[in-house]
């Protein structure tokens, strides 16, 4: 069996680099040009080998994300902005310690308004808002 050493043209693109097309069969055989998808697993990788500029816009999903794996450490400043908040998601209980909030007599939570004015300010209210703490000041 005759062994050849075949011709390897660097100037050329990439795929067509063996100047032979029976060297060129013979590689694609062995090694194919295209990746099917999940053909790469989790045990084929090594560690650091996906990084952040590697990955596609849109890879990272919601429903790919481990439970928790959002944690207050990774969040930049200014991220969760008010257009980005549900309804109710901001609660007393989670607001912390020195925040006020208000509770009715029975301690259910209830709007309250604070409006600092000066007294002509005040006297020259039409009707006062029973939800509204009037802080009168001169």
């Amino acid at each position: 069996m005759p062994l050849t050493l075949p011709y390897f043209d660097t100037a050329a693109p990439p795929g067509l680099k063996f100047v032979s097309p029976e060297v060129r069969d013979e590689l694609g055989d062995a090694v194919p040009m295209t990746i099917n998808p999940g053909a790469i697993t989790e045990p084929m990788l090594a560690t650091g080998a996906v990084s952040t500029r590697a990955l596609g816009a849109g890879v990272v999903t919601t429903a790919k994300m481990a439970a928790g794996s959002v944690v207050t450490a990774t969040l930049a400043d200014g991220l969760i902005t008010d257009p980005k908040l549900g309804d109710d998601v901001v609660t007393p209980r989670s607001a912390g310690a020195g925040i006020m909030t208000c509770t009715d007599n029975t301690g259910g939570p209830i709007a309250l308004t604070g409006v600092p004015l000066t007294a002509a300010q005040y006297a020259a209210l039409p009707t006062k808002d029973p939800n509204t703490l009037y802080f009168v000041h001169t």
